[in-house]
C-alpha cells in the first residue's frame, strides 16, 4: 500500500498518532506520504518523524501553473464552494501524482469533505464540542455534527480512538455504526522524569490540559468522594493550565 495522509487541521493527539502510525506502517512494508502546510511538516521533523516517511506540501504546488491556481483558490473564503472544489481538485491530483492507494485523514473536525476516489479511513479523536460550553468553538453543535456526519458517510472506515468516542458516534449516527473500527490510542513514555512524585500508596495521574472537555472539575468531585470514603491516595495533574486549579483553590480558602 501507499498511504496518503493529508493534514487539514490537527491537535496534539492527532499529531502524536500520525508520528506513531506512519512509522508502524513503514515497518510493515508500506509507503507513507504526509501532506501538510510547510510549518506543520517542520513540526513533524522536529518531533522525530521517521526519515522513511515522504513529506509533501499540501495542495497546489508553489511552482508552475499550479502556483497560479493556488493563488486563485486563496482569494475565495474558506467555506466557499469554489475554494472547496479547487481543494478537492488539488488533492485528487496530488493523490494521483503520489500514486497513493489509500488515504488516512487524521483530523476531520469542521473540515470540508474531500472526494479522494480511493479507500479512505478517517480518525475521530472525540466529539469535543458536545462537552464544551455552548458556542465555545464559535460554531453551532448542529454544524459540527453535520460536518462529522458527512465525513462518516463518505469514508470507507472511521477509527474512533476510544470506546467512549465510538459510543457517542453510535448514539448520534446509528445508521453509520457498521463503518466504525475502534483503535484505542495513548501515549508512550519517553525520557526522564523532571520531578519525582513521592507517595506511599496509590496515586492517579491525569496528563491533560485544562480544557472543559477534560472535565477536571468532575474528576476533583470524584476524588473528594473517594477521600471522604477513607481511600488514601494522591491526585496528580499535568498539562497546560492545571496550575490554575490549585491557585483558584488557594484564593477560595482566603
Amino acid at each position: 500500500m501507499r498511504i496518503y495522509v493529508p493534514e487539514f487541521g490537527f491537535s496534539a493527539g492527532s499529531e502524536t498518532v500520525v508520528l506513531k502510525v506512519s512509522s508502524r506502517w513503514v515497518d510493515r512494508g508500506h509507503d507513507v506520504v504526509i501532506a501538510a502546510p510547510p510549518y506543520r511538516l517542520r513540526r513533524y521533523r522536529q518531533r522525530g518523524l521517521d526519515s522513511r516517511v515522504r513529506t509533501v506540501e499540501l495542495g497546489w504546488k508553489r511552482s508552475g501553473w499550479q502556483r497560479w491556481v493556488g493563488a486563485i483558490a486563496d482569494r475565495f473564503p474558506v467555506t466557499s464552494k469554489w475554494r472547496i472544489f479547487l481543494l478537492n481538485t488539488a488533492l485528487r491530483l496530488q493523490v494521483k501524482t503520489e500514486k497513493a492507494t489509500h488515504v488516512f485523514v487524521p483530523w476531520i473536525v469542521n473540515q470540508p469533505v474531500i472526494e479522494f476516489g480511493l479507500p479512505t479511513g478517517v480518525m475521530v479523536m472525540d466529539l469535543a464540542w458536545r462537552h464544551y460550553p455552548k458556542g465555545w468553538f464559535g460554531i453551532s453543535d448542529e454544524v459540527l455534527d453535520g460536518a462529522l456526519e458527512n465525513w462518516l458517510e463518505k469514508a470507507t472506515v472511521a477509527f474512533p480512538v476510544s470506546e467512549s468516542t465510538a459510543r457517542e458516534i453510535k448514539d448520534a449516527f446509528p445508521k453509520l455504526c457498521s463503518k466504525l473500527a475502534t483503535v484505542p490510542h495513548g501515549s508512550e513514555w519517553r525520557g526522564a522524569l523532571k520531578r519525582a512524585t513521592v507517595t506511599s500508596g496509590l496515586f492517579f495521574l491525569t496528563p491533560a490540559g485544562l480544557t472543559p472537555n477534560k472535565d477536571h472539575e468532575g474528576l476533583l468531585k470524584a476524588a473528594v468522594k473517594l477521600w471522604e470514603s477513607g481511600l488514601d491516595f494522591k491526585l496528580v495533574w499535568t498539562g497546560g493550565g492545571t496550575e490554575r486549579i490549585l491557585a483558584s483553590m488557594e484564593d477560595d480558602s482566603e
